[in-house]
């Protein structure tokens, strides 16, 4: 695993279902936990928001991710999109939680995008984790980078 320093910053609120006017009633993480358990990943265990750090300058790339889900339809009348996940790790203080990375593909989401070095992550219930801490994201070489 490498580790990459950064900061968490604030997410669309999309995942969680935080965001105003939310168009995904309880989070678009909770519509889409069935169709990725139906595929084999259980996210049940974590937290249903993401954990959004910037590593600016560097963007992250996906080498070979752990799992891809293709062109998932998981709400009526909304695109399919494409998901990648990744084996990850947040540092946050002394402690290390284990984490996935959360990819919707670019090319398939049609709205709500993150700049480049912003990877976003699923893991457990942090506390203390909010925008403007600093702290790192372990990834695996294998399955994503950061360049």
């Amino acid at each position: 695993m490498i580790w990459y320093p950064g900061v968490v910053v604030a997410g669309h609120g999309v995942a969680s279902g935080r965001c105003k006017g939310d168009q995904f009633p309880g989070g678009a993480l909770a519509l889409q936990q069935p169709h990725f358990a139906a595929r084999g990943l259980d996210i049940s265990p974590y937290y249903q928001g993401t954990i959004n750090v910037d590593l600016a300058p560097r963007r992250v790339e996906l080498v070979r991710p752990q799992l891809t889900f293709p062109l998932v339809t998981w709400l009526d009348g909304y695109p399919a999109e494409t998901f990648s996940f990744a084996n990850a790790a947040v540092r946050h203080g002394v402690s290390d939680y284990p984490a996935l990375v959360f990819y919707p593909h670019p090319e398939t989401k049609p709205e709500h995008r993150q700049p480049p070095g912003v990877v976003e992550l699923l893991a457990e219930f942090i506390p203390g984790i909010e925008p403007g801490i600093h702290g790192a994201v372990g990834l695996e070489a294998a399955e994503m980078r950061a360049v």
